[in-house]
């Protein structure tokens, strides 16, 4: 099977983001609600950004910048959150007093200098590039040594991978995601482990109620356990001669 063409920017309008253009799904992603919730929480713990070194965390692929928007509820006044995409559609949404700092940009090719960060989040960005690896270099480059990388991006080898309703499979029901997928977890240890992160890699979204009622890592399996997930969770680091604030460590196969 060929691989479907890389969208334009001009797919990801207004509607893609709104969920009326019917390319998506039906929800809105100006939504935050209980997920970006959870996952900001979480990203916040695990790195423990409440103690760790000031300077810029970039939410790559931003969309509504949910990252950033929970960010400022936290009142973190050592970290600036700036968020980039490919097109500004999705912040053009946002109320004036909720927009990020915002620099159109691709994650394969960020416009910050080379370990001049603390921290990249990218949320259901992969699985919209064919070159996904080029992303994962780009931000080892730009990161400081013991800088974090997270990553969250649908599972296409989930337990819905063959659910007869594509609407229900996170990975199916977006039209700009790569088919066939490149993103899986296979792929993700193997370039994280050879661009040079440290690394945990998670599943969450399980069949029938495990996890539901659960928050952060408590609704996560390692992948190395359980794949089956409708998600796929990274905890990434480059690497620091001294570990600042991250707890993260390669996976053992």
């Amino acid at each position: 099977m060929s691989a479907t063409p890389e969208v334009s920017t001009e797919f990801y309008d207004e509607g893609y983001f709104l969920g009326t253009s019917g390319q998506r799904g039906d929800f809105s992603l100006l939504d935050l609600g209980p997920k970006f919730y959870d996952r900001t929480n979480t990203v916040v713990e695990y790195f423990d950004l409440g103690n760790m070194p000031g300077g810029i965390v970039v939410e790559a692929g931003c969309g509504t910048a949910p990252f950033y928007r929970v960010m400022q509820q936290h009142n973190f006044e050592h970290i600036d959150v700036v968020a980039c995409d490919v097109t500004a559609s999705g912040v053009n949404l946002l109320n004036e007093n909720e927009r990020p700092p915002f620099q159109e940009a691709k994650a394969e090719a960020l416009p910050f200098s080379r370990a001049s960060l603390q921290g990249i989040v990218e949320w259901d960005v992969l699985e919209h590039i064919q070159r996904p690896h080029e992303a994962i270099t780009e931000a080892h480059r730009i990161l400081q040594p013991g800088g974090f990388f997270h990553i969250v991006c649908p599972n296409p080898d989930s337990w819905l991978r063959h659910a007869t309703d594509s609407e229900k499979d996170p990975y199916r029901r977006d039209k700009s995601h790569v088919f066939p997928p490149i993103v899986t977890v296979d792929y993700l240890d193997t370039q994280l482990r050879n661009i040079g992160f440290e690394f945990e890699i998670y599943t969450r979204g399980f069949q029938g109620s495990e996890g539901q009622n659960q928050m952060g890592l408590a609704a996560m399996k390692l992948a190395q356990n359980d794949q089956s997930g409708t998600h796929i969770v990274v905890f990434a680091q480059k690497p620091a001669l001294t570990r600042q604030f991250c707890t993260a460590r390669p996976i053992i196969k």
